[in-house]
């Protein structure tokens, strides 16, 4: 009895391995709308624009708030043309776009990474992804 648990074991060890698929290849040109926006709907927006806001996470480990940026969409929102001051107005909403190479920065960074513990990080396809789009000037919507 025990050679057929060991026999069916085996194969479910093999069906297992067999069944998992690589991970699909990181696009050169990845572009916001199929590439990006996914990855940034599951991990940032939920603190990064989920309903038009920014939202600190109370289970972040970051001691402030997050940035003026709002991952949900590509292009800025409002007026975002800074003053004589250099200051931008409040009712400017960073869109993805123009957060881009803040966005790979913080994704690969490992002092402050993004998205923040307890939160898992990205996977490496999905920091490569976001790395190639932001290598991109302007990034591709």
């Amino acid at each position: 009895m025990s050679s057929v648990r060991a026999a069916v074991a085996a194969l479910v060890v093999v069906a297992a391995a067999c069944s998992s698929s690589p991970p699909p290849p990181v696009p050169e040109m990845p572009t916001f709308s199929v590439d990006v926006e996914p990855i940034l709907l599951k991990n940032c927006v939920r603190c990064h624009g989920a309903g038009g806001t920014l939202n600190a996470d109370p289970s972040s480990s970051l001691p402030y708030p997050p940035p003026n940026g709002y991952f949900d969409h590509y292009a800025d929102q409002g007026n975002c043309t800074p003053d004589d001051a250099g200051v931008i107005p409040t009712d400017c909403k960073l869109g993805a776009a123009s957060l881009a190479p803040a966005m790979k920065v913080y994704v690969n960074c490992d002092d402050l990474p993004m998205p923040p513990p307890p939160a898992a990080r990205l996977s490496t396809h999905d920091r490569q992804v976001i790395g190639n789009w932001a290598d991109e000037m302007p990034p591709l919507p």
